[in-house]
Protein backbone atom coordinates (compact mmCIF):
# COMPACT_ATOMS: atom_id res chain seq x y z
CA UNK A 1 0.00 0.00 0.00
CA UNK A 2 1.22 3.44 -1.01
CA UNK A 3 0.41 6.84 0.30
CA UNK A 4 -2.77 7.37 -0.29
CA UNK A 5 -4.14 11.49 -1.42
CA UNK A 6 -6.85 12.57 1.04
CA UNK A 7 -9.10 15.78 0.72
CA UNK A 8 -10.19 17.92 3.62
CA UNK A 9 -12.86 15.62 4.38
CA UNK A 10 -10.72 12.76 4.74
CA UNK A 11 -8.17 14.94 6.69
CA UNK A 12 -11.12 15.65 9.56
CA UNK A 13 -11.43 12.07 9.66
CA UNK A 14 -8.14 11.37 10.96
CA UNK A 15 -8.43 14.13 13.49
CA UNK A 16 -9.45 11.22 16.02
CA UNK A 17 -6.48 9.03 17.76
CA UNK A 18 -9.74 6.00 17.69
CA UNK A 19 -9.86 5.93 13.73
CA UNK A 20 -6.74 6.01 13.40
CA UNK A 21 -6.23 3.43 15.52
CA UNK A 22 -8.87 1.45 13.62
CA UNK A 23 -6.94 2.42 10.15
CA UNK A 24 -3.78 0.69 12.09
CA UNK A 25 -5.77 -2.67 12.77
CA UNK A 26 -7.03 -2.64 9.58
CA UNK A 27 -4.14 -1.89 7.95
CA UNK A 28 -2.49 -5.40 7.22
CA UNK A 29 -5.39 -8.11 8.03
CA UNK A 30 -8.68 -7.78 7.42
CA UNK A 31 -10.97 -7.75 10.39
CA UNK A 32 -14.77 -7.68 11.34
CA UNK A 33 -15.63 -4.04 12.92
CA UNK A 34 -16.78 -6.78 16.73
CA UNK A 35 -13.02 -8.22 15.76
CA UNK A 36 -11.18 -4.27 15.94
CA UNK A 37 -13.91 -3.38 19.19
CA UNK A 38 -12.38 -6.33 20.86
CA UNK A 39 -8.81 -5.78 20.16
CA UNK A 40 -9.52 -2.37 21.26
CA UNK A 41 -11.52 -3.14 24.34
CA UNK A 42 -14.12 -0.71 23.21
CA UNK A 43 -18.02 -1.36 22.69
CA UNK A 44 -19.04 -2.65 19.53
CA UNK A 45 -21.38 -0.25 18.77
CA UNK A 46 -18.66 2.68 19.02
CA UNK A 47 -16.42 1.17 17.26
CA UNK A 48 -19.06 0.07 14.53
CA UNK A 49 -19.71 3.96 14.13
CA UNK A 50 -16.40 5.01 13.53
CA UNK A 51 -15.81 2.17 11.13
CA UNK A 52 -18.96 3.42 9.19
CA UNK A 53 -17.19 7.04 9.27
CA UNK A 54 -14.28 5.42 8.05
CA UNK A 55 -15.86 3.64 5.28
CA UNK A 56 -18.34 6.05 4.00
CA UNK A 57 -15.33 8.54 3.76
CA UNK A 58 -13.10 6.15 1.29
CA UNK A 59 -10.70 5.17 3.73
CA UNK A 60 -11.88 1.52 4.62
CA UNK A 61 -12.98 -0.97 2.27
CA UNK A 62 -15.31 -4.36 2.09
CA UNK A 63 -13.11 -7.07 1.53
CA UNK A 64 -15.22 -9.46 2.32
CA UNK A 65 -18.85 -10.62 3.48
CA UNK A 66 -19.59 -14.01 4.99
CA UNK A 67 -22.98 -15.07 6.51
CA UNK A 68 -22.75 -16.56 9.73
CA UNK A 69 -26.30 -17.35 11.32
CA UNK A 70 -28.38 -15.67 9.18
CA UNK A 71 -25.77 -12.40 10.15
CA UNK A 72 -23.55 -10.47 7.66
CA UNK A 73 -20.06 -9.74 9.05
CA UNK A 74 -18.19 -7.20 6.77
CA UNK A 75 -14.42 -7.34 6.86
CA UNK A 76 -12.40 -4.23 5.99
CA UNK A 77 -9.60 -3.42 5.23
CA UNK A 78 -7.59 0.11 5.16
CA UNK A 79 -7.10 1.68 1.47
CA UNK A 80 -3.45 2.64 2.84
CA UNK A 81 -1.05 2.60 5.54
CA UNK A 82 -0.34 6.25 4.86
CA UNK A 83 -2.53 8.94 4.41
CA UNK A 84 -1.17 12.50 3.14
CA UNK A 85 -3.00 15.78 2.62
CA UNK A 86 -4.06 17.10 -1.18
CA UNK A 87 -2.97 20.48 0.18
CA UNK A 88 -0.09 19.22 2.02
CA UNK A 89 1.95 22.51 3.98
CA UNK A 90 3.78 25.13 3.49
CA UNK A 91 7.51 24.21 3.40
CA UNK A 92 9.96 27.04 5.06
CA UNK A 93 10.97 29.53 2.48
CA UNK A 94 14.78 27.68 2.47
CA UNK A 95 13.62 24.57 1.35
CA UNK A 96 13.70 22.83 -2.00
CA UNK A 97 11.47 19.82 -0.63
CA UNK A 98 9.34 18.67 2.03
CA UNK A 99 7.99 16.05 3.82
CA UNK A 100 5.19 16.02 6.82
CA UNK A 101 4.08 12.94 8.33
CA UNK A 102 0.71 13.84 11.26
CA UNK A 103 -1.08 12.04 12.91
CA UNK A 104 -3.06 11.29 15.95
CA UNK A 105 -1.99 8.51 18.57
CA UNK A 106 -4.06 6.52 21.55
CA UNK A 107 -1.87 6.51 24.07
CA UNK A 108 -1.57 6.33 27.63
CA UNK A 109 0.95 8.73 29.92
CA UNK A 110 3.29 6.17 30.08
CA UNK A 111 3.40 5.47 26.06
CA UNK A 112 3.19 9.01 25.73
CA UNK A 113 6.58 8.86 27.47
CA UNK A 114 7.95 6.01 25.94
CA UNK A 115 7.35 6.95 22.35
CA UNK A 116 9.43 10.46 22.97
CA UNK A 117 11.98 8.64 24.40
CA UNK A 118 12.19 6.24 20.93
CA UNK A 119 11.83 9.56 18.65
CA UNK A 120 14.90 10.98 20.77
CA UNK A 121 16.43 7.80 19.95
CA UNK A 122 15.99 7.60 16.30
CA UNK A 123 17.36 11.25 16.00
CA UNK A 124 20.18 10.52 17.92
CA UNK A 125 21.03 7.82 16.12
CA UNK A 126 20.80 9.57 12.95
CA UNK A 127 22.93 12.61 14.01
CA UNK A 128 25.54 10.19 14.80
CA UNK A 129 25.24 8.91 11.19
CA UNK A 130 28.57 9.36 8.77
CA UNK A 131 27.46 9.23 4.73
CA UNK A 132 29.28 7.12 2.26
CA UNK A 133 32.75 8.83 1.15
CA UNK A 134 32.54 10.94 -1.72
CA UNK A 135 28.30 11.06 -1.34
CA UNK A 136 26.95 14.80 -1.19
CA UNK A 137 25.05 15.20 1.98
CA UNK A 138 22.27 17.15 2.22
CA UNK A 139 20.81 19.72 5.27
CA UNK A 140 17.51 18.40 6.40
CA UNK A 141 15.36 20.24 9.07
CA UNK A 142 13.35 18.04 11.04
CA UNK A 143 10.63 19.14 13.65
CA UNK A 144 8.38 16.97 16.02
CA UNK A 145 6.02 17.92 18.23
CA UNK A 146 3.87 16.09 21.14
CA UNK A 147 0.69 17.24 22.31
CA UNK A 148 -2.01 16.15 24.22
CA UNK A 149 -5.56 17.13 22.92
CA UNK A 150 -8.39 18.65 24.30
CA UNK A 151 -11.42 15.95 24.29
CA UNK A 152 -13.92 16.23 21.82
CA UNK A 153 -17.88 15.22 22.12
CA UNK A 154 -17.25 11.97 19.92
CA UNK A 155 -13.95 10.95 21.94
CA UNK A 156 -16.32 11.26 25.40
CA UNK A 157 -18.85 9.17 23.64
CA UNK A 158 -16.35 6.27 23.08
Amino acid sequence: MDTFKINVEQSKLLGSALRVKILALLADEPKTAKQVADLLEKSPGSVHYHVQLLFKGGLLKIVNTQEIGGIVEKYYQAVAKNFSPENQHTPPEDSISSTRLTTNLLLTKVQSVQFLEELNQVVEKWAKVLPPKKEEQHEYGVEMMLWEKKSTKDEEEE
